[in-house]
């Protein structure tokens, strides 16, 4: 069992969806022009840029099983579109594995790793098309985050034990809300 607080059930099921799709769907509309990008340059980097996201979800998907997320049953506003995260908790593989606070802190710092690569590896092939198109991918990614902390975070049932519902919880005490 986790060591984790437990979920706040007062927010299963998660109550906004449509804030949710409206922040996230454009992101996803973002890292698929990025793949398209890459693909075009060469199959091998989108294959490297898709991977981080697949990387991510596998990752998280130990760290939902862990946290207890009752999310993975339904709807899930997973950071990122990593909705697939919540599905692959519930495979065997995962849900079998000896829960550990030290295999939660590495899958959870591997998965933030892989968004990491996520953002920062298109960087090198954007930065060939001019300034602009690296500059304007970093603060959509950018609004992307404020607008998910500030809107999607607080009414997670995972807030406590989730980073980004951490920092979305300082965040909002910092501005008074």
């Amino acid at each position: 069992m986790s060591t984790l607080a437990t979920p706040d059930r007062n927010y299963v099921p998660y109550s906004r969806k449509k804030v949710y799709l409206v922040i996230t769907l454009p992101l996803i509309l973002v890292i698929l022009i990025v793949f398209g990008f890459l693909f075009f340059i060469n199959p091998i980097y989108s294959i490297i840029f898709i991977s981080f996201w697949l990387g991510a979800n596998v990752f998280q998907s130990y760290c939902c099983e862990y946290q207890d997320c009752p999310y993975t049953d339904g709807f899930c506003p997973a950071v990122a579109g990593i909705i697939p995260a919540s599905r692959i908790a519930n495979l065997p593989i995962i849900k079998n594995m000896k829960k550990s606070k030290t295999r939660f802190d590495l899958f959870a710092t591997f998965g933030s790793l892989c968004l990491m690569g996520l953002i920062i590896f298109p960087l090198f092939f954007l930065i060939e098309l001019g300034i602009f198109y690296p500059l304007g991918y970093i603060i959509f990614i950018l609004i992307y985050a404020i607008l998910f902390l500030w809107n999607v975070c607080p009414i997670c049932a995972i807030r406590g034990t989730c980073p980004g519902g951490r920092a979305s919880t300082s965040l909002r005490s910092l501005f008074g809300k």
